[in-house]
């Protein structure tokens, strides 16, 4: 079983804490942006059309994934100690309560990063977050890679998950005829050992 989170962790500007309740309004608010949810998805159609809309499919997505052993979110803490993001991370390795119950199942996890306002973003703050949250993973969860899917278009996540040691491995085709860039990350790699503290 996954390792329940503890204290927040804390790296040189941000600080990562559980996600709460509390924090569901600011990313519902994220997905309202056309401009924000393309970038994320390649549609902007999908943005929500409301706000009522967005929170009330926030909090059900929130309420499932706390139920999960094999998914922690974050919510990003700037250099002012104000909410300026999250991070979800999915797919984690399921892992046995005892030694001897099993093998460790392994595969590759999923990571989500979101900042909320263009004013925080072009600063490093995401992929300070990110490092932090990867280096748990690794460290105390026993996570040994981790997969991200990147729009072509979008630059400056990829250059974000080359800073962290990610590689691009090659591209994928959605069902919806969109294009992705699939970028890897091993907990053996050179490139993670070097990322991760920058």
């Amino acid at each position: 079983m996954i390792p329940k989170r503890g204290e927040p962790i804390r790296g040189r500007r941000v600080t990562l804490r559980p996600l709460g309740p509390d924090d569901l309004p600011a990313k519902a608010r994220w997905s309202v942006d056309p401009e924000l949810v393309g970038l994320m998805s390649g549609h902007p159609e999908y943005a929500r059309t409301g706000f009522d809309e967005a929170m009330a499919e926030t909090r059900r997505w929130w309420e499932a994934r706390v139920k999960e052993t094999t998914s922690e979110q974050w919510a990003i803490l700037g250099p002012d100690g104000s909410l300026i993001g999250s991070l979800d991370l999915y797919d984690l390795s399921a892992r046995p309560a005892e030694p001897a119950a099993g093998p460790v199942v392994t595969r590759r996890a999923g990571l989500v990063p979101e900042i909320y306002e263009s004013r925080h973003r072009g600063q490093g703050l995401g992929t300070e977050a990110m490092a932090l949250a990867i280096k748990r993973a690794f460290e105390e969860l026993g996570q040994s890679g981790f997969e991200v899917e990147v729009l072509p278009d979008n630059v400056r996540a990829r250059r974000a998950f080359a800073k962290l040691g990610f590689m691009e491995s090659g591209r994928r085709t959605g069902p919806d005829g969109i294009e992705w860039v699939v970028m890897v990350l091993s907990a053996a790699s050179p490139g993670h050992r070097q990322g991760r503290g920058r």
